[in-house]
């Protein structure tokens, strides 16, 4: 709904019940206005006491990057329920806020009145992930969940999986994924992943070829991997491979092939990639244009290199620009 008929609704008192206030909510466009217009319908409709619509309206703010408002309206919550504390765990997790979102998720642990659920634990886990000293917190909620015999999915086994193996613990990631009943492709891809990781590149093209299913996100695992590690030569036979049998390239796909054409100075293969961008239409995608710059540097093409610059300088923004200036530059030396 835009702004204007938000306020126009509220004002009005067109919205005048906790379910129109509800619709309003839900069909809202995530903008600050609009929050701070249903935030007052609640207030004008005495709604600030139903937790359903609180939760819709935290939602909102949270989607909309406004943490000052969400911190406040949760802190003036009485009685919170376990999505209250999953949505502002996710919404600042999803953020990249994860210290933050990890506070608030041991304040609802220290508390004890409200226990988290799968979502919330997976959350959680994602964020010990991602800050330097995690693995103590990661370790402490997984044992919390063997005390209390959560019957975890395959999404939160994932994030155990995933976060003993950005911690390198692999030993851990080999006995829990044994003991994973189900397993979906991001489970092998975190394993496959963690396997490239140590440098065990026999192990890791033997645990890939065995996979019953390739998603192309495990193609590029593997590519990529190989292409880390040095292994050029085998990464290009796996992506020679992935044309033949495997599923259609990403953005992701494209960018690591275009890494390879321009780690092999290969100006074949970099052509022929570009050709395939040409052809769907994301050749104008900023890091494909870096990707086909620096490609085309390492493989001396300088005047194709220049063409891609000036195709793109017509598009962008003064810092895309500025950035790709540089790239040209340092792929010339």
């Amino acid at each position: 709904m835009p702004a204007r008929l938000v306020f126009c609704a509220t004002r009005t008192g067109i919205i005048n019940s906790n379910h129109k206030i509800k619709h309003l909510v839900c069909y809202s466009t995530f903008s600050h206005f609009n929050a701070q217009a249903c935030h007052s319908a609640f207030i004008k409709n005495g709604s600030t006491g139903v937790l359903h619509l609180i939760n819709y309206l935290l939602n909102l703010y949270l989607r909309n990057s406004d943490s000052h408002h969400a911190r406040k309206l949760f802190n003036e919550i009485p009685e919170r329920d376990v999505r209250t504390w999953t949505i502002l765990i996710s919404g600042f997790s999803r953020y990249g806020h994860h210290r933050i979102a990890l506070d608030y998720f041991a304040q609802m642990q220290n508390q004890g009145v409200v226990s988290p659920n799968a979502f919330t634990l997976s959350t959680a886990l994602k964020s010990c992930s991602c800050v330097n000293n995690g693995l103590q917190m990661g370790k402490s909620i997984h044992g919390w969940m063997i005390r209390n015999g959560i019957d975890a999915d395959v999404a939160l086994n994932n994030a155990v999986l995933d976060l003993y193996a950005k911690f390198r613990l692999f030993d851990y990631v080999e006995r829990f994924f044994g003991l994973m009943d189900d397993k979906d492709s991001t489970s092998w891809n975190i394993v496959l992943a963690a396997n490239l990781s140590k440098g065990e590149m026999d192990q890791s093209l033997g645990l890939f070829w065995r996979l019953p299913t390739k998603s192309v996100s495990t193609w590029n695992t593997i590519i990529d991997g190989l292409l880390q590690h040095g292994f050029n030569r085998c990464a290009l036979e796996v992506l020679y491979e992935m044309v033949k049998v495997g599923p259609a390239f990403n953005r992701v796909t494209f960018s690591i092939s275009l890494v390879l054409a321009s780690s092999l100075k290969s100006l074949d293969l970099g052509r022929q990639i570009h050709s395939q961008l040409l052809r769907i239409g994301i050749n104008e995608d900023y890091f494909a244009s870096t990707s086909l710059l620096d490609m085309y540097c390492k493989c001396g093409e300088m005047e194709k290199a220049s063409m891609v610059f000036r195709e793109f300088q017509l598009r962008c923004s003064k810092e895309s620009h500025d950035d790709l200036m540089l790239e040209l530059f340092l792929g010339a030396q």
